[in-house]
C-alpha cells in the first residue's frame, strides 16, 4: 500500500533517496501515476526508474522480484479502485484512467524479462514443479 508515514514520504520526494521497502516502492509507483502527464511510455519509464533503484538496493532474488511485483499489483489496484472503477470504492475520485494500462503492462513486461527467466534458472538448479 503506499500509505507510508509523512517522513518516509519527504525522504523519498527530496530525489536523493531510493524505496528501502515494498510499502515505499509502492508510493513511488503510485506518486508517477498520479503525476505523470507525458503519456504510456513516460510513465512505464518512471516506474522503470523506482523498479531499477529497488533491484540495485536489494539483488537479483525471488524476494526483490516478488516485493516489485506485489508493489506494482498493489499501486495499479488501488489507483483502480480510488478512481471509482471497482465495487468497494467509497469516495471515488476523478483520476485519469489511462494511468492504469501502463501499469498493467510493465508487470507483464518486467515478469517477462525478468522474473520468467530467473524462474527457468531456479527450475534448472532445483527441478521443476510442475513435471
Amino acid at each position: 500500500m503506499p500509505y507510508i508515514d509523512q517522513d518516509a514520504r519527504d525522504r523519498l520526494e527530496s530525489n536523493h533517496f531510493h524505496p528501502r521497502t515494498p510499502g515505499e516502492l509502492t508510493y513511488l509507483i503510485t506518486q508517477s501515476m498520479l503525476n505523470s502527464t507525458g503519456g504510456h511510455a513516460d510513465l512505464k519509464a518512471e516506474i522503470h526508474k523506482h523498479v531499477s533503484h529497488y533491484i540495485g538496493v536489494f539483488g537479483h532474488s525471488f524476494g526483490t522480484y516478488n516485493a516489485i511485483m506485489g508493489s506494482l499489483c498493489c499501486a495499479h489496484e488501488e489507483y483502480r479502485r480510488r478512481g471509482g472503477w471497482c465495487a468497494t470504492t467509497f469516495k471515488p475520485l476523478k483520476l485519469p484512467e489511462w494511468r492504469l494500462r501502463p501499469v498493467l503492462d510493465y508487470s507483464v513486461e518486467f515478469y517477462d524479462s525478468v522474473v520468467a527467466p530467473y524462474e527457468e534458472k531456479k527450475i534448472d538448479e532445483n527441478g521443476d514443479v510442475y513435471a
